[in-house]
Parts: structure tokens; sequence; C-alpha cells
């Protein structure tokens, strides 16, 4: 019986743990989408499995399932469809280098952290200003 209550304690645990993984991701990508956009609702199309399913953690983000009419797309690799007038962020850190001139960002998972980096030169070729708080994650 004793073992059953752990193994159930754990399992529990571990589900939360996930959650709260989830629900900070969907926190830092809809804060990321809402001050490129300057808007509150923002559409994102999502082709990294990984983060599937931030968007029933904000009611902010607004998915749809084709990238031609997303504001702001979500991906690791360089989608098949026409993103040019959308905010394109990688999830890939080696992705976002190899596309780094098209790609206004990336936030990837390393050692438990989220880290985030902006590409600085493509922000000002589009004249998109941040608030001051993004300046430690601008390259």
């Amino acid at each position: 019986m004793n073992r059953l209550l752990y193994v159930a304690l754990l399992v529990s645990s571990l589900l939360s743990a996930q959650n709260l993984e989830k629900e900070l991701q969907s926190r830092i990508i809809y804060k990321l989408a809402s001050d490129l956009m300057k808007q509150k609702i923002v559409t994102i199309y999502i082709e990294d499995a990984n983060f599937f399913d931030i968007e029933k953690y904000n009611k902010g983000l607004k998915r749809i399932f084709t990238c031609d009419y997303a504001e702001f797309v979500l991906t690791n690799r360089l989608p098949n469809c026409n993103y040019e007038n959308s905010i394109l962020f990688f999830t890939d850190y080696k992705s976002y280098l190899k596309n780094i001139d098209k790609a206004y960002g990336v936030f990837f998972w390393q050692k438990g952290r989220p880290n985030i980096i902006l590409n600085g030169t493509l922000l000002k070729r589009e004249g998109i200003v941040l608030p001051k708080e993004y300046e430690k994650f601008v390259e």
C-alpha cells in the first residue's frame, strides 16, 4: 500500500512539474509575441511538437494550423510556407543560426533553463522597438 501511494505521489509531482514548465513556456512566448507584435491577441502557428499545447495556458495566444496567415511562427526548422509577413521565431539554436537572416529570435531550453536570443540586426531593420527589459537578450 505504501509503495502504491509513493508511486502515485511521484507521478503526480512529475505531471505538476511538466505543467509548470508548459505554463512558463506559454508565458514567455506570449510576452515575446505580444511585445514584438504590439498587440494583446496573437495568432500563432506552432510547428515544434514540444510547444503544441502552450496556447491552452494563455488566452492571448490563438493557435492556427497554417503558417500562411500566422502573425507569429514558432518552429524548430524553416517552415515550408509563406512566412514573410510573420515574426519567425525558432526553438532550435542551430536552425536559428542557419536562418539568422530571417529569424527574429530563438527560444530554447538548456540545462533546464529557458534561453532567449533576439536578432538585433533584423529588429533594427524592421523598425521594431522593444521595452528595455529585452536589451540583455539582443545580439
